[in-house]
């Protein structure tokens, strides 16, 4: 059955009135006062009635409760004393689930997020831990690329807790290219992956517009007890939806981009779209397929139609093709220099 927030709380209050050890043998009465008073209204006999019959026979809910009913006391009981609802013994598919998720979890804590994300992860497996199979010899199951660790986390969790509660903060960037501190006044908005590499977008009081830093750039973050600037909020979504990457090319607005692809590259790309927008535009007999995404273009865009551009073609957009004409004729001066 479907598990509506209002009947679980239910739930829960008639668990904790049968647990009660100073008011053992909880009546039905006691139940309807104890809901009605915690949820500020009012409840049927039948409707307690239902969730006790829900608490203990529902094999989708996994509750299957103890619950007897005791005439001498005139009220309701666990025949196991320690039972609880919030102590729910799991089903074995239910653990190899769980622990599955707690393996992939274990490889993303971190090396990726904070300590208390990496401590959550560890709880989490230790109540999961079984003995090893000794046939596959430590050998896991699934085995998931480890990212490197990267500096910035530190930070992960202050600059998150500073985009919750809407603090702006002041912080000192590095500049790769220029080689050169500066600072700057942000007002976080969102953290984004991309690529492993991890990143704060936010308003920009320097830029007066938004602005893009990598974690592993940033130094002594401070929050500040200014107003929070949410004008350009909404731009977030740009780099949610509409771009492949975070580094946007000035005066370049979404646009389409139809590229070929050769028959190995145009089978990966089918079963991992470049993009959420990607569609077929034609394909030939030899296994080539031309794909059209719309979107802003970006540094890490370019640089991938680059990397692939032993297999990949752009077809129609000027900018992007002339960039990549670019980069290649960059290159070429740089290796017979």
């Amino acid at each position: 059955m479907s598990l509506n927030k209002e009947a679980y709380i239910r739930y829960k209050i008639i668990d904790g009135c049968i647990r009660n050890l100073q008011r053992p043998f909880p009546s039905m009465d006691d139940l309807i006062a104890t809901c009605e008073k915690k949820l500020g209204k009012t409840f049927t006999v039948s409707t307690i009635q239902k969730d006790i019959k829900t608490m203990k026979e529902d094999e989708g809910l996994g509750f299957m409760a103890p619950i007897k009913f005791s005439k001498s006391r005139i009220g309701y009981y666990y025949s196991n004393s320690d039972f609880s609802i919030s102590q729910i013994p799991l089903q074995e598919n239910e653990i190899e689930a769980l622990k599955s998720a707690g393996e992939m979890l274990q490889v993303i804590s971190g090396s990726r997020v904070g300590q208390s994300f990496d401590a959550a992860v560890s709880k989490i497996m230790v109540s999961l831990r079984e003995q090893p199979d000794k046939k596959r010899e430590g050998l896991p199951v699934v085995f998931l690329e480890k990212a490197p660790q990267q500096t910035g986390f530190e930070h992960f969790e202050f600059l998150r807790n500073s985009i919750k509660t809407q603090t702006p903060i002041s912080l000192v960037y590095y500049h790769f290219l220029l080689g050169e501190f500066s600072t700057d006044i942000i007002h976080p908005y969102q953290l984004l992956e991309f690529s492993s590499h991890w990143y704060i977008i936010g308003y920009s009081e320097e830029r007066k517009a938004m602005r893009v830093c990598g974690l592993d750039r940033i130094f002594n973050p401070i929050e500040l007890k200014l107003q929070f600037n949410n004008s350009k909020f909404q731009e977030v979504k740009k780099y949610n939806e509409d771009m492949y990457g975070v580094k946007t090319i000035a005066g370049q607005k979404k646009q389409k981009i139809v590229f070929a692809a050769a028959a190995d590259t145009a089978n990966y790309l089918k079963a991992h779209p470049l993009h959420h927008t990607q569609n077929i535009k034609w394909h030939d007999t030899r296994g080539i397929f031309a794909f059209s995404i719309n979107v802003i273009p970006t540094y890490e865009l370019v640089r991938w139609f680059f990397n692939y551009s032993d297999q990949v073609k752009v077809l129609e957009n000027d900018f992007i093709f002339n960039e990549i004409k670019e980069l290649v004729n960059n290159t070429l001066s740089y290796y017979k220099n």
